[in-house]
This record gives C-alpha cells, sequence and structure tokens, in this order.
C-alpha cells in the first residue's frame, strides 16, 4: 500500500476491466483535443481486447490498478527493456501509461502511483524512470516536472492519422 492506494497487478481475466479503464481515462483526457475519427483509430487499434492481451502477456511489461476503498480509481503500465517504446536501457523502466479517472483527479491518486512505480524501478535495480508526455498535455507536463523529471528527447506519437510529439523525460533513481 501506498498512501490509501492498493495496487494490483493485472492479470489475463482482467482484460475486460483493463480495457474499460484504459478507454474511459483516455477519452476523457484526450478527446477534447483531437479529432473523434482519431479518437476512435486509437480504441479501436490500440486499446482493443487483442492488443491489450497481447501487451499484458508481455513478461517485459506490468499493468497495475490502482484502488482506494475497494473502488478502481487508476491504472498505470510499466515496461523493463524490451517493451519500452524508445530508451531500452538494460537499467531502466518506462512509465507507459499512468492514468487516474477522472471523478478521483486531484486527490494525489496519480501522485500515489508514481510513487509506486519509483518503489518498483527501486526493487528491480533501475537507475532511470522515464516516460513521454504529449507536449499540449500541460496539466501532466507539470506534474512530472514537480516530481523531479527532466526533458532529454521527444518522440512521435501516432493517433489515428496524426502524428504529435512526446516529450521524454526522466528521473534518475537512486
Amino acid at each position: 500500500m501506498t498512501g490509501d492506494v492498493h495496487f494490483s497487478l493485472v492479470t489475463p481475466t482482467d482484460i475486460l476491466v483493463l480495457q474499460q479503464i484504459c478507454r474511459e481515462t483516455f477519452r476523457d483526457t484526450y478527446e477534447a483535443f483531437n479529432t473523434p475519427e482519431n479518437i476512435q483509430q486509437y480504441l479501436e487499434h490500440n486499446l482493443s481486447v487483442e492488443q491489450l492481451n497481447k501487451e499484458l502477456t508481455d513478461p517485459n511489461s506490468r499493468f497495475y490498478f490502482a484502488r482506494s476503498n475497494d473502488e478502481l480509481v487508476g491504472y498505470m503500465k510499466l515496461n523493463f527493456p524490451g517493451a519500452q517504446t524508445a530508451l531500452n536501457k538494460k537499467d531502466s523502466l518506462e512509465i507507459e501509461r499512468i492514468y487516474v479517472k477522472k471523478s478521483f483527479q486531484g486527490k494525489k491518486f496519480g501522485y500515489f502511483q508514481f510513487q509506486k512505480a519509483v518503489e518498483l524501478a527501486r526493487e528491480n535495480n533501475c537507475s532511470i524512470l522515464w516516460l513521454g508526455v504529449w507536449e499540449h498535455n500541460t496539466k501532466a507536463f507539470e506534474f512530472y516536472k514537480i516530481q523531479g523529471l527532466t526533458v532529454f528527447d521527444s518522440h512521435e506519437f501516432i493517433l489515428g492519422e496524426d502524428v504529435q510529439k512526446d516529450w521524454l523525460m526522466h528521473l534518475s533513481i537512486s
């Protein structure tokens, strides 16, 4: 337990719950800033049961549900080398996704998830924790800056037909 949040490793039997929270939080975060067609294409391709199951069964990736008072408040996906979207250094851990349901935002659940990722990085002897954040997601960007992450590069993120830019940010773990 971190704070008043309990974490559980997502298993294949949780696939429909995972898909639901992935789609809900993705829509809530990006729908207002992107075309309905691009959002729908992303949901159908990147957040399909088939794709999520492929990611879930990758031995280098882990999904975690975050719960408070037995209520699902968010989730995160962590990638070790071999599954990372960019860096892939042997001692790095990527936070590929970290989301909190809209109704639970502003209550430190994102912070608790981030702290869990730091804890897991330490447990796995990772010296670098990193992630990509959309250049227009200023709320998330500022949150990560407050947590001590700094920009080290950028990469493309494809949303439907739209090529977007993510800032790559990292934190040294000691």
